[in-house]
């Protein structure tokens, strides 16, 4: 049946920003609500956005009725997307523009459509006619001014077209009583489209197509076809396509299922559920009171005790919930507690009627057995839809299903919260997974079960962007072999390589530069990926090994290090190397020191200085042991990895203005596990990364620029106290010169450093990281969840330790904190991060 039906029209007369008349004179104040981010555990958030909501919707009784309604509109990822296009890096922006289209063509196919909703609330500003002007329309008529026609009791009147003058002031005073809750006016093309919207389910629409159309006039709000189908179904068809809805009424709700808020509940499915609630402030007399409903149910309560006595279990029961239910009912009266009658639905969206029963199918299977009650939707989706238009509500009483709870109850639902994760605007790397339980591994249908997005820009922490609780730059990735980390930081290091800023990659296992080269070599022969074959080619590395001598000094302090820099460090490792042969000679320590500084003196004066000439002038010293230590340090230089920072200057060091420097180290023996040094080849690959240390630090301090320096394999350097300094001072330093430092670790006690016994891991590092990813690792749960301030109890720990390949706790500079899975680009991209080699096939039956 179309809708010619007067019961389907939007009986919209003209808008005004956010004000909305009626053809009966009616006048609606329509006013948008921000989504307010809640992370998932944030026990406390959530208590307070609560607090807020009551406080909010307590100032609405005066109004008697309001609504409040979510929709889910088209998130446009190229236009997301076009926000990064203009900070590309030129020669690396095909690539960008490649996978970034790519993804968005995936996401396309794989979620329907990406989707966000966006939440409002109505409010009846006068529910009368307006008063009528005749001769001032007459007027405005004569003087070309806009005129509106409706028809009312078949008669042609005109009303002023400053009709909106005086409830500009009420409608202030609405929206300074939403201010709790972030309430602000609109457009008048976004209202109208809010409007339209409804009669536009499940239809792929282009917001600007369609704000342009009703921006020439507002009768084409509702001129989408509707046809009601069997099974509660509507169709919807308009612009040559046809999509479907299906509104499903609550019947009871008990605000909460499986430890979530319900709006939480309904937004974890990985389909549309947009809500729709209209509400009355119940009367404090009269039949319909509170109290008098209270009475009542007490009574059936007491009647049908009784026959309960000769019922089974279940029965009797369900007889003493009621008496419970309607005594608390009695006792909020008596604290004099505001009521709410309110009708609840849930409405559907697919493209195909088989769509509807399937998501509804999932829906019903996922509440059965639970305290939520949905109703099929099977009764008159007429009439249903009549009610739900927006606003129209206001003047109808409340019928069916309907449920009454104190305010502070219906606040419980926690409307207009979500829980994303990430930046505002970057590139996508992966989604929230909204479940506790464990995906055992099953990496793809842990994507596969979520619709919640997440981007990430490591450069929006030094932008003023409002909600931010840091500005912290600076990454934290922790986690076990094989738990991901590697891959997320790939991943990260590729997609920041894109932009205007430069990037620096320590790779000690020396695992990059094969793998990208065996990439290139093989899409080059097929002739694939020229924009990612161009990208690998950019791609600056740099493998320093110490049997080449032209890699000899390249990380020597003297070579690139300022004097201040130079002589900590070169300190630093002489000390590292020589362990008690240098802590336990005051003599050594005197000569060491005093030589520094006079070939700092003689390098300033012009004079090729290297680190080799310090214990060539310790040799001609009149102290045997001063001798003996000198002659010690360069026995164990020659012919070693360490002839990468000790040399005679020769050498310059490395390349400082590449857009992008992969650095290998080749021939690092570094502990397994976070273990300590113990053997000279492991004591010299630890003196070496000091000098590493110090070179990402010069690195970001050239100039105020955006840097990035991605330190893998960390903790080796964090596990001790000199090395966890070192890095300290440069996260420390890096925020005031816009270097962003991504340290790479084993487990959240490294990236704190050496610590006392008994200390806690959040208590020694002061400089903290902004954003933190948090993979399986062997750091004990609580003390993770304790460090990221996520509260300790048996929930939290579950929600961690069920944690599987590929799932990490992302905390973002928002303060925002959620499990998430990561996804990443594409498999063509994402190859060049696979570092695991084996010669071995085998045939299994299921893959991650």
């Amino acid at each position: 049946m179309k809708n010619k039906s007067e019961k389907l029209r939007s009986r919209i007369v003209d808008i005004h920003d956010s004000l909305v008349l009626k053809e009966d004179g009616a006048v609606h104040l329509l006013v948008s609500i921000p989504s307010t981010v809640i992370s998932s555990k944030d026990e406390k958030g959530r208590f307070k956005y609560k607090s807020r909501q009551v406080q909010a919707f307590g100032e609405l009784e005066k109004y008697v009725n309001f609504e409040t309604f979510e929709l889910s509109f088209s998130l446009d990822l190229a236009n997301e997307f076009r926000k990064l296009s203009k900070n590309y890096y030129p020669p690396c922006a095909p690539l960008a523009i490649y996978a970034n289209d790519q993804i968005t063509e995936n996401l396309n196919i794989e979620l329907g459509r990406p989707y966000e909703y966006q939440s409002f609330v109505t409010v009846p500003l006068k529910t009368r006619k307006i008063p009528l002007n005749w001769k001032k329309a007459k007027r405005y008529a004569k003087e070309e001014l806009s005129k509106q026609v409706v028809s009312l009791f078949n008669k042609e009147v005109g009303f002023a077209v400053d009709w909106y003058e005086e409830f500009i002031q009420e409608a202030k005073a609405v929206r300074s009583s939403l201010m709790s809750i972030g309430a602000d006016f609109m457009t008048s093309d976004q209202t109208a489209f809010v409007f339209a919207s409804r009669y536009l389910k499940g239809l792929n629409i282009d917001s600007i197509d369609i704000k342009a159309h009703l921006s020439s006039s507002y009768e084409a709000i509702d001129e989408a076809k509707l046809y009601f189908l069997k099974e509660g179904i509507v169709g919807h068809y308009s612009n040559r396509q046809f999509g479907y809805s299906k509104s499903l009424p609550i019947i009871a709700d008990p605000t909460v299922m499986n430890g979530q808020d319900i709006e939480a509940f309904f937004h974890s499915f990985n389909f549309e559920i947009s809500t729709f609630c209209r509400a009355t402030f119940a009367s404090s007399h009269g039949v319909n009171s509170p109290t008098a409903k209270g009475n009542r149910a007490r009574k059936r309560a007491k009647n049908a005790s009784k026959e309960a006595e000769q019922a089974d279990s279940r029965q009797k029961t369900g007889v003493i919930v009621t008496q419970e239910l309607a005594e608390y009912q009695e006792q909020d009266v008596e604290k004099g507690k505001k009521f709410l009658d309110f009708v609840y639905s849930i409405e559907i969206y697919g493209s195909t009627p088989e769509e509807i029963w399937e998501k509804e199918t999932i829906l019903m299977a996922a509440t059965k057995d639970t305290e939520l009650e949905i109703s099929s939707g099977k009764a008159d989706q007429e009439k249903e839809f009549s009610v739900s238009r927006i606003t129209e509500g206001h003047n109808q009483k409340l019928d069916v299903f309907v449920q009454s709870q104190p305010l502070e109850s219906f606040c419980e639902h926690l409307w207009f919260a979500n829980n994303s994760v990430g930046s505002k605007h970057g590139f996508y790397i992966g989604r929230v997974v909204d479940r506790v339980d464990s995906y055992n591994g099953d990496t793809a249908r842990a994507i596969e079960d979520s619709n919640k997005l997440v981007f990430f820009n490591m450069y929006e922490a030094n932008k003023k962007i409002k909600g931010k609780k840091t500005d912290n730059g600076h990454i934290l990735i922790i986690g076990e072999t094989g738990s991901g980390k590697s891959y997320l930081t790939k991943l990260l290091f590729l997609c920041h390589s894109l932009l205007r800023s430069q990037t620096l990659y320590i790779d000690p296992k020396a695992e990059m530069r094969k793998q990208y080269m065996d990439i290139l070599e093989e899409y080059e022969s097929q002739g694939l990926y020229p924009e990612l074959c161009d990208y690998i080619r950019q791609i600056n590395f740099v493998t320093l090994k110490s049997e080449n001598e032209e890699n000899h000094g390249a990380l020597d302090p003297f070579v690139f290090a300022p004097s201040t820099i130079c002589k900590d460090l070169a300190e630093t490792m002489v000390a590292e190397l020589l362990g008690d042969d240098y802590t336990n000679s005051v003599k050594f320590k005197n000569a060491f020191l005093r030589a520094v500084d006079e070939l700092l003196l003689r390098r300033e004066s012009g004079e090729q200085i290297g680190f080799l000439h310090v214990f060539d002038e310790l040799e001609k010293s009149e102290f045997e042991e001063v001798v003996e230590r000198a002659e010690l340090t360069l026995a164990k230089v020659n012919n070693s990895v360490l002839q990468l920072a000790f040399s005679y200057g020769e050498n310059r060091g490395l390349d400082l203005e590449q857009h992008m420097t992969v650095l290998e180290v080749w021939g690092l023996d570094l502990p397994k596990n976070g273990g300590q040094a113990k053997t000279q080849s492991q004591i010299k690959s630890l003196v070496l990364m000091y000098a590493l240390g110090y070179f990402c630090r010069a690195f970001g301090e050239r100039s105020k620029a955006e840097t990035s320096v991605f330190v893998d394999e960390a903790w080796f350097m964090m596990n001790s106290e000199v090395g966890d300094n070192i890095l300290t001072e440069a996260r420390r330093t890096g925020r005031s010169y816009n270097n962003f430092l991504v340290l790479v670790t084993q487990s959240l006690k490294d990236s704190t450093g050496a610590q006392r016994e008994g200390e806690a891991e959040n208590e020694k590092d002061d400089t903290g990281f902004g954003t933190v990813f948090a993979f399986n690792t062997v750091t004990k749960t609580d003390r993770l969840l304790k460090y990221l301030k996520v509260p300790v109890n048996d929930d939290t720990l579950e929600w961690v330790d069920n944690m599987t390949q590929g799932e990490c706790i992302m905390k973002d500079v928002y303060g925002h904190i959620e499990r998430v899975v990561i996804d990443g680009m594409l498999p063509e991209v994402t190859k060049l991060f696979d570092t695991v080699e084996t010669d071995m096939d085998f045939e299994y039956d299921e893959v991650a």
